[in-house]
C-alpha cells in the first residue's frame, strides 16, 4: 500500500517548521555552508538567513565602532597629560622640600607629586585596560622614588613621565588602526551581504513572477 502524498496543510507546516529550525538553530556560519552547498531554503527560510547574517555583522560593526571611539577618546586624554609635563632643568633631590625657583616655586617633592597625580587622574579617565595600567605603573614608579626621598635624574623622570606617555599612545594608536582595518572590512563585507540578499530576494520574485 502506498503512502499518500502529504496535503498543503501538511507541506506548510513542515516549511513553518523547516524556517523555525533556521532561524533558532543556525549559526550564520551554517547557513553560509548550506547556501553554497546548494541547499534549498524557502522564502522564508531565506528571509531568515538575510536578516541573521546581516544582524549579526551589524553587531560587530557596532562594537568595532565604539571601540575605536573609546580609544580616539584615550589618545585625546594622553595628548592632554603630555602638554602638563614640564621637564626639570635639573636632577630632582627629593630629600629637600624647599622651593626652587627652578621648578617654579615648587619644591621637588611637589613637583614630582603633581607629575603622579597627573598620571592617576589621566589613569582613571581611560577606557582601555591596557593603557590604563600603564599609567599607573608609570605613576607608581615616581611614587617610590618620592617615597624614598631618593635623588630622580633629568633623564630618569624624562623616561618615566614624557617618554613614558610617549609610548603608551604609540601602542594605544596603533591598536586603533588595527581596530580600523577590521572595521573597514566589517563595513565591506556588510555591504557584500546587501548585494548578496538583495540579489537573491530579486532571483527568487523573478521566480515567483515566472510562476
Amino acid at each position: 500500500m502506498k503512502t499518500p502524498p502529504p496535503n498543503n496543510n501538511t507541506q506548510q507546516q513542515n516549511a513553518v517548521e523547516t524556517n523555525q529550525l533556521y532561524e533558532t538553530y543556525l549559526s550564520t556560519a551554517q547557513l553560509d555552508a548550506m547556501m553554497s552547498q546548494g541547499c534549498f531554503l524557502t522564502p522564508d527560510s531565506l528571509m531568515s538567513y538575510c536578516q541573521t547574517r546581516l544582524r549579526g555583522l551589524d553587531t560587530q560593526i557596532q562594537t568595532a565602532f565604539a571601540k575605536q571611539q573609546q580609544a580616539n577618546a584615550d589618545s585625546s586624554v594622553l595628548t592632554s597629560l603630555s602638554s602638563q609635563f614640564q621637564l626639570p632643568p635639573k636632577d630632582l633631590d627629593l630629600s629637600s622640600g624647599d622651593p626652587d625657583s627652578d621648578l617654579g616655586n615648587l619644591s621637588p617633592q611637589e613637583y614630582v607629586q603633581n607629575a603622579i597625580n597627573a598620571l592617576n587622574d589621566a589613569a582613571a579617565k581611560v577606557q582601555d585596560p591596557q593603557t590604563r595600567q600603564a599609567l599607573q605603573e608609570a605613576a607608581g614608579k615616581l611614587q617610590k622614588d618620592l617615597d624614598s626621598k631618593s635623588k630622580i635624574k633629568f633623564e630618569d623622570f624624562k623616561a618615566m613621565t614624557t617618554d613614558s606617555v610617549s609610548k603608551i599612545q604609540q601602542d594605544l594608536n596603533s591598536g586603533a588602526e588595527l581596530s580600523m582595518i577590521g572595521l573597514q572590512s566589517l563595513m565591506s563585507q556588510r555591504q557584500s551581504a546587501v548585494q548578496m540578499c538583495t540579489n537573491l530576494v530579486q532571483s527568487l520574485g523573478d521566480q515567483i513572477n515566472k510562476i
